[in-house]
């Protein structure tokens, strides 16, 4: 297990203990696995074998998991433009164009988010599975309670390691999300309100056609009114 540790990629099998070489079966489908006969082997309880065993079973559970390039996430999200205020670019198109961009980094956020949790769920189970079973193991030993914590820890740093690495990616990612759903949400506001100020300018301009329209109707209509020379008007 010493190569284990903070890793670029998430390659296959990143824990792989040489000296074990038992094939594991753990990661079949629940219908295929048999679970009696590995419960009755597992209540002569933990010692060195059967930690070893764990290793390498949590290692081939490893070689499942969707892969992802951490380096390149992290550029992808550096690379998310979110900076769309300014003082020309709330026209409505401008407004439309903004919004559907914020909803495509979501759906792509959404799905790296997905693998990226995957992986992070299964490192997390792992470390603090084995973190229970290697202070166990050193309780046989003796010592102090602190010197079984430390040994324990000491034992399941790698998968610590690569639980901890995957937290902060899953953390960058849904912080990202965040930003990005404040700002749709933002745009959205706009968008309606420049919905309602083109109805509430359709409106006036129809409701002035229409005026027009009367007024110069009216005007065609209306008899033509003389007077006399006295000033009255004539009938």
């Amino acid at each position: 297990m010493d190569n284990v540790g903070f890793v670029e990629e998430e390659e296959a099998s990143p824990l792989v203990d040489s000296k074990v070489v038992l094939p594991s079966n753990v990661w079949e489908e629940a219908s295929d696995y048999d679970f009696l006969n590995d419960t009755r082997k597992r209540l002569n309880g933990v010692n060195k074998d059967t930690f070893e065993e764990e290793v390498q079973a949590w290692s081939d559970g490893f070689k499942m998991l969707p892969k992802y390039d951490r380096k390149k996430y992290q550029e992808e999200i550096s690379e998310m433009e979110m900076h769309f205020q300014s003082d020309s670019n709330f026209s409505f198109d401008t407004l439309v164009v903004l919004y559907s961009t914020q909803v495509s980094y979501r759906n792509r956020l959404t799905a790296m988010k997905s693998v990226v949790n995957a992986n992070y769920e299964i490192y997390n189970q792992a470390y603090k599975s084995l973190d229970k079973q290697a202070f166990k193991l050193f309780s046989k030993a003796g010592g102090s309670v602190d010197d079984r914590r430390a040994d324990a820890a000491h034992v399941v740093a790698p998968f610590l390691r690569l639980s901890t690495q995957a937290k902060a990616m899953l953390d960058q990612i849904e912080e990202m999300i965040s930003n990005i759903e404040f700002a749709a949400f933002q745009l959205s506001r706009l968008l309606r309100e420049r919905e309602a100020l083109a109805k509430i300018n359709t409106s006036f301009e129809r409701e002035g056609q229409h005026t027009k329209l009367h007024t110069d109707f009216q005007s065609r209509i209306r008899p033509t009114r003389t007077s006399d020379d006295d000033g009255f008007e004539q009938l």
